[in-house]
């Protein structure tokens, strides 16, 4: 390790400890660590700041985002100053939109093999995700986030859908509804359109979410499982149950679906896992009785499951009901 690097990491840790100072002790040492030229060291004085809850610097991180803007490729690569001030500052609950709106427009390009790459999409990401608890009102939030919902970086795209969601608006639901419909290249993107709809309205969205129910697509199908048992609408619960029954599945699809219903805060869930341990083959009861370990209804259904495991006589049921419910021996 070069001497340089030496002293980064030694200036560095002297960072870190200001964690365990206490804000007033570590008020001066962080506001001239915020004025460093290295943008690596900014970004870790900015999560200090906000660990420490110090609002009285907010000025400092302006000034310092501002000043990342300057010559950026060569001051801040891949923008980690400035994703860190706005994460700072978000924490910090700055409410002004000025640094938030800058960021979500932000293209940062920067020299890689064969060409040029944007390395701004986390930044553009964490901006909308700021902007949601701004001063704007929720019309001005969707306007400026409805661009970044088909951004080229997928970050940037999975933030858009969580800052829309979050924002918690009707609105958000409709403009979601039509970015599922588009679709995305993304499954994470898709995962979490599907899981903000359900969180936002869940009476009139079961039955949209519930059309991604196939197994043409069976990393979408279990998304839209998830998001559909977690509701408490028994009209969410129903389309997973219909279709688990309904249709012979690949066994492990039909496996990863039975692990959803974990998450179901209704008792027809756990209702049905226990009746697959009774009737299923032994792959399928397994995973019912794991299932039925991590769910809340577990204490209700012990002693039957107990029972009916024992009546099985089956190794690997007994084995999985041991982890689910006392824990591996």
């Amino acid at each position: 390790m070069s001497s340089k690097s030496k002293a980064l990491e030694a200036r560095l840790d002297e960072l870190a400890a200001l964690r365990e100072v206490g804000a007033a002790a570590a008020e001066a040492p962080l506001r001239k660590a915020l004025a460093d030229k290295s943008g690596w060291y900014v970004a870790k004085a900015a999560a200090v700041t906000a660990h420490l809850n110090l609002r009285v610097l907010t000025p400092e991180l302006l000034a310092a985002y501002q000043r990342f803007f300057e010559n950026p490729v060569k001051a801040d690569p891949q923008c980690w100053a400035r994703l860190a001030i706005v994460r700072a500052l978000h924490a910090l609950d700055h409410r002004e939109t000025g640094p938030y709106l800058r960021g979500l427009r932000y293209v940062q390009l920067e020299p890689v093999y064969g060409g040029e790459a944007d390395s701004a999409g986390r930044l553009r990401g964490q901006c909308a995700l700021a902007l949601i608890d701004t001063n704007l009102n929720a019309r001005q939030v969707l306007t400026a986030l409805t661009d970044l919902l088909v951004d080229p970086d997928q970050t940037a795209r999975l933030d858009a859908v969580r800052a829309v969601g979050g924002l918690g608006q009707p609105e958000s639901a409709l403009l979601l509804r039509l970015k599922a419909l588009t679709g995305d290249a993304s499954p994470d993107v898709m995962r979490e359109c599907l899981i903000s709809l359900m969180a936002l309205a869940p009476a009139d969205s079961a039955a949209f979410v519930a059309r991604y129910l196939q197994t043409e697509d069976e990393l979408r199908c279990v998304d839209a499982a998830e998001a559909l048992v977690t509701s408490r609408e028994p009209e969410a619960l129903a389309p997973v149950l219909t279709f688990l029954r309904g249709r012979r599945l690949p066994l492990d699809l039909r496996r990863s679906l039975l692990l959803t219903l974990a998450a179901s805060p209704l008792a027809e869930s756990a209702e049905y896992l226990a009746s697959l341990v009774d009737a299923e083959v032994v792959d399928i009861a397994e995973a019912a009785v794991t299932a039925l370990g991590a769910s809340r209804y577990r204490e209700a259904h012990r002693e039957r499951l107990a029972a009916l495991v024992a009546e099985r006589g089956s190794t690997v049921l007994r084995a999985a009901y041991v982890k689910a419910f006392e824990g591996e021996r």
